[in-house]
């Protein structure tokens, strides 16, 4: 699943509506930041449905949206669903192997002045990237 700007639990509630199931038929491994694009994998109860069938529900492939469009925009609030397969396990939080992230910054001005005074709260060490953007 991918979303911009919706938090996981949204983003999940958003689905159930679409499919038509409870929350508890969709589970992740953990939550993403509410800011921002993310991608994380959900897995769904199928009860049945083809991944062709969720694909084509959540994406909104109807009369109303082609399939350029689907492939091209993000779908009906934010999100859209990519990579569908068959699994017999769900998901379970506590089941990710670790996040990558890519920071943007957009609009700044004076970035030399910035990245340099990310540099002396930093320093060179890595473990304080963390409280870095978090003070933010």
């Amino acid at each position: 699943m991918q979303k911009t700007n919706r938090d996981t639990q949204d983003a999940l509630g958003h689905l159930s509506r679409l499919l038509h199931v409870t929350v508890k038929d969709l589970s992740v491994a953990g939550t993403k930041d509410k800011r921002g694009v993310t991608t994380q994998r959900v897995s769904l109860y199928r009860k049945g449905r083809t991944v062709e069938e969720v694909w084509k529900v959540v994406n909104g492939l109807n009369s109303r949206r082609t399939m350029e469009e689907v492939m091209s925009q993000r779908g009906e609030r934010g999100m859209r669903i990519a990579d569908l397969n068959y699994r017999k396990a769900s998901l379970e939080l506590g089941m990710l192997k670790g996040n990558a992230f890519l920071i943007t910054l957009r609009w700044v001005f004076r970035l030399e002045l910035i990245v340099a005074w990310a540099y002396s709260i930093l320093g060179t060490s890595r473990s304080n990237l963390w409280n870095f953007w978090t003070k933010l």
